[in-house]
């Protein structure tokens, strides 16, 4: 009489894959998180415990896929050991190419990671992976950089090789919905070279630029009639092109509905204050959702009022955008608006310190309350985003008030109006500083 089948492989596909499920919990975060090499430690152990697992753990492993080279100008191109075994796998076995639904890839990276790969087409995984929905290109925009066995020598690379390979990415990744492209220190990230490759783009709902180049005046209507392209979301952080062209680019999209501009610290192209960025949004009045600033040049909400964006529920805006000048506080109240952070994060090398929240930031918070009521806008929430580094005020005499003393006050006053205001624990205790 034959040996009765192990319970496991008597189990239906559902079953297995709800057991799979709880095992190989997908990270929300981004690809450096902690639980992220984790993740898939966990979805190759699957595959240790019984073979029926493999056909429901392989979408699993291939559903995200980081390769990493050397710049794409060089012949033969550098890659990390990783890289070629995964090119290997996916030339030979094209059925887990379906699976790829994230791709990142990271040029120009540290030569002590990458060696050289003749046989290596990192535009391959471009062709193959045309599943993909959200693709990362985090470098390969620079021009050139120091060889470092000839230290006088500079190494001219090949920015139009990052380009070919997102050109290819456009055209064969039919579903591609989020974009993010990362120019590492002071790159060729042009806007018009940008517009034009995204052309045909039609499923884009996401665009993340981080370090847009300063390239002279940008004729979106090259690529793109105003208000035609499909963007929803736009991330702009270390923007170095100027106020006039960021208004060009806002222009493009037919209904933006979240908007980010961070990380301007090392701009040096015009004024850039709350009135610059209120014109560059305001075409997107009626549909804008989502909004975040951050630091910028000067601190006034001078000629700056969300009061025609009847779309917006979420504000995030830093307080060196806004400053706290009193009779301006109710200019952020757009008339949906339920959500609001109030951010002290410098954008820089440098933490906030303790004297940055004191009793007029305190007040202003009171007043924005008072005025949300009166105006029965729908705001709930309210958080302070103030983290000062324990090293940095270790080295401050002690201010006048203790930052969350006056975040207290503030928060047990306005939670009898219905709203709750959190903020972050202090990184060192009162009596100690």
């Amino acid at each position: 009489m034959a040996s009765p089948l192990p319970k496991i492989l008597r189990l239906p596909d559902e079953l297995l894959a709800q057991i799979l499920g709880l095992v190989v919990v997908y990270p929300t975060r981004s690809w450096w998180a902690p639980d992220f090499d984790k993740f898939f430690k966990n979805a190759v152990s699957t595959l240790l415990v019984c073979r029926r697992f493999y056909g429901l753990a392989t979408p699993y492993l291939y559903r995200q896929i980081e390769v990493a080279a050397g710049q794409l100008g060089l012949n033969p191109a550098a890659s990390s050991k990783a890289t070629e075994h995964l090119y290997r796998t996916l030339s030979q076995d094209s059925s887990l190419r379906q699976h790829c639904r994230i791709l990142h890839v990271h040029i120009g990276g540290k030569s002590d990671d990458l060696a050289p790969g003749a046989h290596l087409n990192i535009g391959d995984f471009a062709k193959w992976l045309v599943g993909t929905r959200r693709l990362l290109v985090d470098g390969g925009f620079n021009l050139r950089a120091w060889d470092r066995d000839n230290l006088s020598r500079p190494a001219v690379y090949d920015v139009e090789g990052t380009w070919n390979l997102i050109r290819v990415a456009v055209r064969s990744m039919v579903a591609l919905s989020e974009l993010s492209l990362i120019a590492a220190g002071y790159g060729l990230l042009s806007l018009e070279t940008i517009v034009e490759t995204l052309r045909d783009a039609t499923h884009l709902r996401v665009l993340s630029l981080t370090g847009v180049s300063l390239t002279g005046i940008f004729r979106a209507c090259t690529a793109f009639e105003p208000r035609s392209s499909p963007i929803t979301t736009l991330n702009l952080s270390d923007f170095q092109d100027t106020p006039e062209n960021l208004k060009r680019l806002l222009l493009l999209p037919a209904n933006l509905e979240n908007f980010s501009f961070s990380f301007l610290y090392s701009n040096m192209t015009g004024p850039w204050n709350l009135s610059v960025l209120g014109s560059a949004i305001s075409p997107h009045k009626s549909t804008l959702r989502t909004l975040l600033i951050g630091s910028l040049r000067a601190r006034s909400l001078e000629n700056f009022d969300l009061a025609g964006f009847t779309a917006l529920e979420e504000l995030s805006i830093s307080y060196w955008a806004t400053g706290c000048e009193a009779g301006h506080e109710a200019k952020l109240l757009a008339p949906r608006l339920r959500e609001l952070t109030w951010s002290f994060h410098v954008e820089d090398q440098q933490s906030e310190s303790y004297y940055d929240f004191q009793e007029p930031q305190e007040s202003w918070l009171r007043r924005l309350a008072a005025a949300a009521i009166e105006q029965k806008v729908p705001l709930r929430k309210i958080h302070i985003n103030f983290k000062p580094s324990d090293d940095r005020v270790r080295g401050e005499v002690r201010p006048k008030e203790w930052p969350w003393d006056c975040m207290d006050r503030v928060a047990s006053e306005v939670r009898d109006l219905g709203i709750f205001l959190s903020y972050e624990e202090p990184c060192i205790q009162k009596g100690l500083l």
